[in-house]
Parts: C-alpha cells; structure tokens; sequence
C-alpha cells in the first residue's frame, strides 16, 4: 500500500540523485554561472572522482554516528522546547524542528531506524565505485536509479497485484520501472541499446541484494560493455 511517507521519501530520493549527477557536470556548471573558467587551484575539486569520494565519507561518518550515537528522543524534545524560548523567532524555530523532525520519521523505515542512513550510504557507494570503474557511464546508471527505482517501488506498492519470481518486485512496478527508463532513452540512444539498458535496470532492481548499489554500478557496467562490444 502506497502511503504519503513513501512519496516523500521518493521524492528526497530523486533530490539526492540529481545532486549525485552534477558532479559529473560540475566545470560545465561553474563556467555557466560564472562565465570564465575553472579556477586552476580548484581543478582537483572538480573531478567528480574526488567529489564522490568526499561524499562517500560523509555519508559513511553520518551513518556512523547515528548507529553509534544516537540522539535520544527526550534530548530533541528538550532541545526543541529550548529553542521555542530564543527571541521572537523562537516559536518559528521550535516548529521548523517539529516539522523536520515529523518529515524524517514519516520517510524513515524500520529497518533504518535501527541500522542508519543505509539508503544515502549505499546510493553514494554504489555511484562511486560506478564511476570509478566504468566513467562517465555512470550517468547512466543514475539515472536508472531516478526512474527505474522510483517508478518500480511506487506503481508496485500503490498497483502490484502480480508477484515476480524469486524477488519481492510485482509485475507491475517492473513494467513501470522498464517504460520509465526506456521511453527517455529512446530520445538519446538507438533503440537496442536502450531496450538493453532499461532491461538491465530492471533486472537490478527486481533481483539485486540493495537496488541503490546494485543499480548504478550494473547499469554502468551494461553501458561500459556495449560500447566495447
């Protein structure tokens, strides 16, 4: 069943995913902004490897400390009630905080109430070690992961009837996650190597151990190979 948590939590999903495909795009953005080149002491910054690896860290060291440190429900409430008692603008603190704090419980799972961010860490995982071993292919498999994942968790939860095999996906996401990838890669790639990589895609989604890992990294590697073949 199709809940408003889990469309929030898609909806940050795909956020998180685009911020993850402008790396690859970084000096293109800057000079757009800006008009002028990369300035030469930051072109180490700007490689999308060393972004990611950045990324990775960070979201590794989050989850590290949520699992290890973990805030106390009573030391939020109790810093929310404090924050209300700060100036005029305190009232609009404490329910800024209510309201975040609500959001992150309604996209929250159980299993990452207990065990952390896994989601974010995987992703950023999953797209560097992509990018690291296959390139700008990478791209490919991010966006995969902004159609075909999202589409295929929410059509199976809000229409799947039809179990697939051996996985927890329905027939219908999975067509939903395979049209959502394939019908804007038509626009940009010829129509068997877009029917190939929405298969892939798929494939990953349906039957791979943590769809943000196992998408990026297996789509990247599909599109990595059919351009050597």
């Amino acid at each position: 069943m199709l809940t408003y948590g889990d469309v929030l939590r898609k909806v940050v999903h795909f956020l998180l995913i685009v911020a993850l495909a402008m790396p690859l795009y970084w000096k293109e953005i800057v000079q757009t902004i800006f008009q002028k080149p990369y300035p030469p002491t930051l072109e180490a910054f700007a490689d999308p490897g060393v972004i990611y690896a950045t990324v990775v860290i960070g979201a590794a060291f989050m989850n590290a400390f949520r699992i290890r440190s973990p805030i106390p429900r009573e030391k939020l409430l109790e810093f929310r009630k404090k924050a209300a008692e700060i100036g005029p603008f305190g009232k609009k603190i404490e329910e800024l905080l209510e309201t975040m704090d609500s959001l992150i419980n309604t996209m929250q799972r159980e299993y990452e109430r207990r065990a952390g961010y896994l989601g974010l860490v995987y992703g950023t995982i999953g797209v560097f070690t992509a990018y690291t071993l296959f390139g700008y292919e990478v791209i490919y498999g991010i966006a995969a992961m902004a159609t075909t994942d999202i589409f295929s968790s929410l059509i199976g939860m809000a229409f799947g009837r039809r179990k697939i095999p051996f996985s927890n996906g329905t027939l219908e996401g999975t067509l939903a996650g395979f049209f959502s990838f394939f019908i804007p890669l038509l626009f940009v790639e010829p129509i068997g190597r877009a029917l190939v990589l929405a298969l892939s895609a798929s494939f990953a989604e349906a039957y791979g151990v943590e769809d943000n890992l196992s998408i990026p990294v297996f789509v990247s590697f599909i599109s990595w190979l059919l351009r050597t073949l």
